[in-house]
């Protein structure tokens, strides 16, 4: 999640973008709720780019064969500790065009190409060990970057006239996050603050 405020806050196009999207399709009189997902493609698109833009665990999960086993002429004994590179697969300029540009559109189909590479197919595991809660953090991603996309203006914060930039520096580690940053979110307009405070209230 801090990963998308970092996002939206120095990606003011896309976030435009997302939220032009999620104006036609949901409207102004409600929040999105998940049977919305696939009727806004673009929305769906930005929450794969932020797994695919900075996975939150780089370097997987470490797995250790049980049984011989050869990958790409390589001979791996049983026993051996695999650590999957995940950070480079999804970098991987065969599979992602500009692979650091934060961009959700690559994930829709475009004319004469097809989408690219669907990074939760990485970013979650891999075989009998894919992480058990991917479609729960999927739907929650989901549901809290469409929220917010729907009912606030995210920015840089302006301090004493001085736009502050954030550093894009991440901690380091098996799980990774971005280093403390300043960030500017108001709502949208008056309607969207009073969706938030009905849905606070549980009306």
């Amino acid at each position: 999640m801090r990963s998308f405020f970092l996002a939206m806050m120095c990606h003011s196009d896309v976030q435009k973008k997302a939220q032009a999207e999620i104006d036609r399709v949901v409207g102004s009189n409600r929040l999105p709720v998940i049977a919305d997902r696939d009727n806004l493609p673009y929305t769906k698109a930005l929450c794969w780019e932020i797994l695919r833009w900075r996975p939150i665990g780089p370097l997987g999960i470490p797995h250790r064969l049980a049984q011989d086993d050869t990958h790409a002429g390589y001979f791996l004994p049983k026993g051996s500790v695999v650590i999957a590179n995940i950070w480079k697969m999804l970098r991987d300029p065969r599979h992602y065009s500009n692979p650091e540009q934060f961009n959700p559109d690559r994930f829709l189909p475009r004319e004469g190409s097809e989408p690219e590479r669907d990074p939760r197919h990485i970013v979650f595991g891999f075989g009998r060990r894919v992480c058990p809660g991917s479609q729960l953090a999927e739907t929650s991603l989901f549901l809290i970057c469409a929220t917010s996309l729907a009912a606030f203006e995210i920015s840089k914060p302006v301090i004493d006239g001085k736009v502050i930039e954030p550093s894009m520096e991440y901690t380091t580690g098996t799980i990774t996050h971005p280093q403390e940053f300043q960030c500017a979110i108001k709502p949208r307009s008056s309607k969207a603050e009073a969706l938030l405070s009905a849905y606070e209230r549980g009306d």
